[in-house]
């Protein structure tokens, strides 16, 4: 499980953000979101700034988003926007921070995603689309049923047939109750294995280098 983490949480709230690392499993990772050192809409952050200071102006957010990136030992971090929607020079400069292994677009999946382009590199940093449409109301075991299928559903079509391939999963945190993660697992069977969001570009590189 990947949790998302506001940098700025190191500051505004650093008891509570201890209280979290040091409660975390061997299962958990921390991700920064979304997507630098502020919450942030990537495709129209800056625009009602004139066009002469934009580029000073992303600079110094792109600065402070090193400083914390590195201050909390973050390698990943999640994208607000899908990545069509953000400028192409928007997303190199997230891809430019330091020691970053990926990049997770968040939240949802876009009717734009395909099998062939939900796994992409930019500046060889490798970039994973959420593969899961959110939405999913849970509370009865029924209704917990019926969402694990749904995902597994969905998973089973995203896949790429060439194996070892590789999924980025989003779940939208107000509908999904931890329990449908592991009905999802068995839904899946063997074929299927889940990693944390750290391991997952680690064997995609490695995949990558023996194909």
């Amino acid at each position: 499980m990947g949790w998302q983490l506001g940098p700025t949480a190191s500051d505004l709230i650093p008891d509570i953000l201890d209280y979290f690392l040091r409660q975390s499993t061997r299962n958990d990772v921390f991700v920064n979101a979304l997507t630098g050192v502020g919450y942030i809409r990537e495709a129209c952050y800056l625009e009602r700034l004139p066009k002469a200071v934009q580029d000073a102006a992303w600079k110094q957010y792109m600065e402070l988003s090193r400083r914390y990136f590195k201050r909390l030992d973050l390698s990943l971090l999640t994208t607000f926007e899908a990545f069509d929607l953000m400028p192409p020079e928007t997303l190199a400069r997230f891809a430019h921070l330091p020691d970053i292994q990926a990049i997770y677009r968040n939240y949802h999946r876009f009717k734009d995603t395909t099998v062939e382009n939900a796994t992409r590199e930019v500046n060889g940093v490798p970039v994973f689309r959420t593969i899961l449409e959110g939405g999913f109301s849970l509370g009865s075991p029924e209704e917990i049923r019926r969402a694990a299928d749904g995902m597994a559903r969905q998973i089973r079509q995203f896949a790429p047939a060439r194996r070892p391939a590789f999924l980025h999963l989003s779940l939208t945190n107000w509908f999904v109750d931890m329990q449908v993660l592991v009905e999802v697992e068995k839904a899946l069977g063997a074929d299927y294995v889940a990693v944390r969001a750290d391991h997952l570009p680690a064997l995609y590189s490695e995949a990558k280098k023996r194909r």
